[in-house]
């Protein structure tokens, strides 16, 4: 993602730990599930955006609409989207594990390197990529994806309503126990799709469900990506 970066944007690269990242260990089929229901696929994404002179950067587990191209990017292959003010969308897939495709890219570096030796691989020379300051993740605004495993007893879901209009979080959509989900029955999952808010906010609400009694698994919270 950071070489990426810095051949969209020109800025040299971030350190790896500057870079935001989540990995899918979190993920049930419940998830996959509920996500199905929604017309969404669940993909690792990694994106670098520009805001307002700022880039954000970050890997992790997305919400996308699976009739999307890069929703239906699947097996070995990889998909790069790059999305620009005067040239809309350009989508580009291609191969992106395997003996063969690993050995191609290996084998065109070592040509470029040998038959153009002063000219960058980045385009421009090292000494001219400018340093960019880097947005925070907390301060993007998006629409998320709250997977809650609570108790089947009355009040439970107004306590946690309220606590996410505390939060400034509102609902768009909420869906509970869909068809194949297994759990105990005096257990219930219980899904929200909240309209775009702040991720600060999501956490500090994340929080504070954790700490009632009636949450019988850690909450699950997926970013939803608009592709």
């Amino acid at each position: 993602l950071s070489i990426l970066a810095s051949l969209a944007f020109s800025t040299r690269f971030v350190e790896f730990n500057n870079i935001y990242r989540e990995g899918i260990s979190y993920i049930d089929t419940v998830d996959v599930n509920f996500a199905k229901k929604l017309n969404y696929v669940i993909k690792l994404l990694s994106v670098v955006e520009l805001h307002n002179g700022k880039l954000i950067q970050y890997v992790k587990p997305m919400m996308i609409d699976k009739n999307s191209q890069m929703g239906q990017v699947s097996g070995v292959l990889n998909g790069i989207q790059i999305t620009s003010e005067n040239s809309g969308k350009i989508f580009m897939e291609g191969n992106g594990a395997g003996g063969v495709a690993t050995a191609n890219s290996i084998i065109s570096d070592i040509g470029e390197i040998c038959n153009n030796p002063n000219i960058s691989s980045l385009g421009i020379k090292f000494d001219s990529l400018k340093s960019m300051e880097n947005l925070p993740i907390e301060d993007q605004k998006n629409s998320f994806y709250i997977r809650l495993i609570v108790d089947d007893i009355p009040g439970v879901l107004a306590e946690i309503t309220s606590l996410l209009k505390d939060n400034d979080i509102s609902i768009e959509t909420m869906i509970q126990n869909p068809e194949g989900s297994q759990f105990h029955s005096h257990h219930l999952p219980l899904m929200f799709i909240t309209h775009k808010t702040f991720l600060k906010n999501i956490d500090n609400c994340i929080n504070m469900i954790s700490n009632m009694k009636s949450i019988k698994d850690k909450p699950v919270v997926i970013q939803i990506y608009k592709v």
